[in-house]
């Protein structure tokens, strides 16, 4: 996802950077609205007979807390999802050790998947209680129990954030906020189609570089730059550095640095855009894919000096004829319901609404 940062009170958007998606964008959509299958049969002892055990999963259980998890999700998407979980989990590009299962008796009982990644953040989903035949006073008791297990966790490990993303629903808001991760904000989810006209921008004298290993720095710093006197999620300002946004951001879509580029102009750094294809929209076998190209625009900023002057809507016309030439069908990104401006411009640019989620998240100073 993307945020815009001022311009003239722009603001910047983006996944990693305060929501708390788990996957890219576009498979994001592919699971809205959110189908849940019914909780799993309970194989499990009288409540009255257990001796409840709340602890991080090790590598044995590793592999039952992702078929667990992933039993939870349409059919089509289960296989793919463990095998991606478990994938990138091998790789290093998240750790997922920081899971937990709730035991009774030895048995799991309900489970908390948490993806720490590399920039420091962790990324967790709701927790889930397998037996359908547990009271709701008893599930709150026990997914009460595994975020607040989190919470201490997150508390004594090394991390800036712990993030999720939830529709609409005061009973999950209310008990997150208890467990200590309180509503950060909320996010729309929008989506443009490539084939439709841009408006009319003047053309500008400017120039961009693309992303190297050699110039990481300068795109560190600019984005970084993006951040002084943001509209957008102040509240994460001075929590990482743009070293570890920059690694963040390279986990949406599939980074192609060609797609990266800090603008310039009269010899000064002006602004910086990111933005990623999505491999996986094409498959027409998924649940909600038509076949079509599916791009992210994954961030956009503009730096705080010279706002007001319409480099962002320069850019966002940049970003967007660039993914109609390279053959991207729609484009989608993430905005900040508190951005009024950002979302003006993306509106007066043909982008519509196709979700809305709350984030709520637990934050650390570095």
């Amino acid at each position: 996802m993307s945020f815009v940062r001022n311009e003239p009170t722009q603001q910047t958007l983006q996944c990693s950077r305060c929501s708390g998606c788990s996957r890219s964008l576009a498979s994001h959509r592919r699971w809205m609205p959110a189908v849940r299958r019914p909780p799993l049969p309970a194989q499990l002892l009288p409540a009255s007979a257990v001796t409840i055990d709340t602890r991080r999963v090790g590598y044995r259980r590793l592999s039952e807390l992702v078929d667990l998890h992933v039993a939870t999700l349409p059919d089509d998407l289960q296989d793919e999802t463990r095998d991606e979980l478990l994938r990138r989990n091998k790789c290093g590009l998240v750790d997922l050790s920081c899971s937990r299962s709730l035991l009774e008796n030895s048995r799991t009982v309900a489970w908390l998947v948490v993806e720490k990644r590399p920039d420091e953040s962790w990324h967790f989903f709701l927790p889930e209680v397998v037996s359908e035949e547990t009271s709701p006073q008893r599930k709150q008791s026990i997914c009460r129990s595994l975020l607040t297990d989190l919470h201490k966790d997150f508390d004594s490990n090394k991390g800036w954030i712990a993030q999720t993303l939830i529709c609409e629903s005061k009973n999950d808001a209310d008990l997150l906020a208890e467990c200590g991760f309180p509503e950060l904000t909320q996010l729309k989810f929008l989506t443009r189609v490539s084939t439709d006209e841009l408006p009319a921008i003047p053309a500008g004298n400017w120039q961009f570089e693309t992303w190297t290993q050699q110039n990481d720095h300068l795109f560190a710093r600019v984005i970084e730059k993006t951040y002084e006197g943001t509209l957008d999620c102040p509240e994460l300002n001075g929590r990482r550095t743009g070293e570890q946004a920059l690694t963040s951001h390279t986990q949406s879509g599939n980074f192609d640095p060609k797609l990266w580029r800090v603008y310039s102009q009269g010899g000064e750094d002006v602004g910086i855009a990111l933005l990623s294809p999505h491999s996986d929209s094409t498959d027409e076998s998924k649940e909600g894919n038509t076949g079509q190209r599916v791009w992210e625009i994954v961030y956009l900023g503009v730096v705080a000096s010279h706002r007001g002057r319409g480099l962002a809507k320069r850019m966002l016309a940049d970003m967007l004829q660039v993914a109609r030439k390279d053959g991207a069908d729609e484009v989608m990104l993430g905005v900040d319901i508190r951005n009024e401006p950002a979302i003006r411009l993306y509106e007066q640019f043909g982008f519509r609404l196709f979700d809305q989620r709350k984030v709520h998240a637990r934050l650390r100073g570095r």
